[in-house]
């Protein structure tokens, strides 16, 4: 049960490294429940060790041990007022003169471990030139890579699972946060790694 999994949720301190070309990223548990007979939009921040509760009555915010010791968002339940606003995530404008390009690449091992890398570059005035280097920045780590994506409007991320994770994965999206969460979905027995690369093309 959703819920359950809140009380659940542990607290994990992360540090980033500031870089143009780095985005954050986290682990973030979202979607509708029932609490009482009242539906909520429900978001768990489990690294910051809180999660928020919103519907037409409002927003409330509990930390970790407020949900492990039973505490509900009772400021917003019951609700008795209707909305149909949906949440829009703003995409920057582009103007389709720039691209940008993503590459993956996973080197299953043998008689070592398998290895993961990524790359990305943006803002080249063209398509090959954005393959040619995303797959360069890659192919770094000695992994074969290939391009998973290019783009000249909108923004482009990509990550990787951490070291230590039971197998390895990559994962890609228009934003930091579905690039984590994609890679995410992936990997099993771990986790990914919070600080994507890419970025939005001009």
């Amino acid at each position: 049960m959703f819920f359950r999994n809140i009380a659940a949720a542990a607290s994990v301190l992360l540090m980033f490294i500031i870089n143009p070309n780095v985005a954050r990223a986290e682990r973030i548990d979202e979607g509708w429940q029932t609490i009482q007979g009242t539906r909520v939009y429900s978001k768990v921040y489990h690294e910051r060790g809180y999660a928020t509760f919103e519907n037409a009555c409002g927003k409330v915010q509990l930390t970790q041990r407020q949900l492990q010791g039973g505490a509900i968002p009772s400021r917003i339940i019951p609700c008795n007022k209707t909305s149909n606003q949906t949440t829009n995530v703003p995409v920057p404008q582009s103007s389709g003169q720039y691209w940008g390009a993503l590459a993956a690449g996973i080197s299953e091992g043998f008689l070592q471990a398998s290895r993961v890398s990524v790359g990305s570059a943006i803002n080249y005035k063209s398509k090959a030139k954005a393959e040619r280097d995303a797959l360069r920045s890659c192919q770094k780590n000695g992994v074969t890579c290939k391009v998973v994506s290019t783009f000249n409007k909108g923004c482009g991320y990509i990550t990787t699972s951490q070291d230590g994770s039971d197998n390895v994965a990559w994962g890609s999206g228009p934003t930091a946060q579905s690039a984590y969460n994609n890679c995410y979905s992936r990997v099993k027995g771990g986790n990914c790694d919070p600080q994507t690369i890419g970025g939005c093309v001009q």
